[in-house]
């Protein structure tokens, strides 16, 4: 008997119709979240400590690989308690209304896919640019842990990557 090959997880930003807003719809199941507004976003913080927000754009392929990886390990995260949401960054003012810091981290930055971790809510670091999973895993950690700096970084400054 033959096993169907497991599908390639990923996403689509889609926009809604006679809107400005943009939705994320994923090709298969996962545990990871759409978020398209500020209340998508609150109610990924009841549930998790830690969140991880991913900022994708549909055309871009580092944001396809990050986002892969992500999901093809997303029992880690689940087991880590970390939340995961992504978000379209297709419209900047979408973001503003979702979350304003991550917002002005999301203007300054000059690399893509985006990460932003937060802790009880709190925005405590950006990833800026292609990472590997084992590098996504050991910066998500050291912020859920406590350790990392209270303001927003790019440690990478957008290098590191594929």
């Amino acid at each position: 008997m033959q096993t169907q090959p497991q599908a390639i997880r990923t996403f689509q930003c889609i926009q809604r119709t006679g809107s400005d807003e943009w939705l994320v719809a994923f090709n298969d199941r996962c545990s990871f979240h759409d978020i398209a507004s500020k209340t998508d976003l609150d109610s990924l913080f009841s549930k998790f400590t830690t969140v991880v927000l991913i900022g994708v754009f549909d055309w871009s392929n580092y944001s396809r690989d990050v986002f892969r990886e992500m999901a093809a390990d997303e029992v880690w995260f689940s087991d880590k308690r970390i939340g995961v949401g992504v978000v379209c960054l297709e419209n900047p003012a979408q973001l503003e209304a979702i979350h304003r810091e991550a917002h002005g981290q999301y203007m300054n930055s000059n690399a893509e896919p985006l990460l932003f971790c937060f802790v009880e809510g709190r925005l405590k670091a950006s990833l800026a640019g292609p990472q590997r999973l084992v590098e996504i895993k050991r910066w998500l950690t050291t912020y859920q842990n406590g350790m990392g700096p209270n303001k927003a970084v790019n440690p990478s400054g957008g290098s590191g990557g594929f």
